[in-house]
């Protein structure tokens, strides 16, 4: 039933496909409603995934860490070089992680911020197991939350480290 609930709650376009972004692996969004888009970086690989419609968008970073160090002083220096304001602790893949939520409003000046439809919320993770470190942001509109709240759930409980 709960099966079910969740396949209604995705919808076709929002069906999630196992992928591997350097060495993390997890489910995310890939369908004609859903454009990928992967980019090198120094010592780490990105990937953006977003809506054909332009309401919701996922960037994930995934570098090497060097030299290797105990998962917890990892993702420390990782929230510590972002700044640490506002992130709560938190576990992604059996690993530390931490979580932080902002809301903001698409748009130039008040009129943008008196329209509750251009009101985003992004969700931040930044996490790391010792030999990988990642960030990522899941950016949507307010008004989504319902559909896109399922599709970041299911995201972070996807992530595993070491391309498994």
């Amino acid at each position: 039933m709960t099966g079910l609930i969740l396949l209604i709650a995705l919808g076709a376009s929002d069906a999630l496909v196992s992928t591997k972004v350097h060495d993390l692996s997890l489910k995310l969004p890939q369908s004609k409603d859903w454009k990928a888009q992967d980019t090198d970086e120094n010592n780490g690989k990105s990937r953006t995934v977003a809506s054909a419609d332009g309401e919701a968008q996922i960037d994930l970073s995934v570098f090497t860490v060097d030299p290797r160090r105990e998962a917890s002083v990892c993702v420390e220096q990782l929230l510590k070089a972002l700044g640490p304001e506002g992130y709560e602790a938190t576990t992604v893949g059996g690993q530390p992680a931490y979580k932080k939520v902002t809301f903001d409003y698409l748009g130039e000046g008040e009129e943008a911020k008196k329209n509750d439809a251009n009101k985003v919320s992004t969700v931040s993770y930044v996490g790391c197991n010792g030999q990988t470190k990642w960030v990522m942001s899941f950016t949507s509109k307010v008004s989504k939350a319902p559909r896109f709240g399922v599709v970041l759930k299911r995201v972070i409980e996807s992530i595993s480290y070491g391309g498994k």
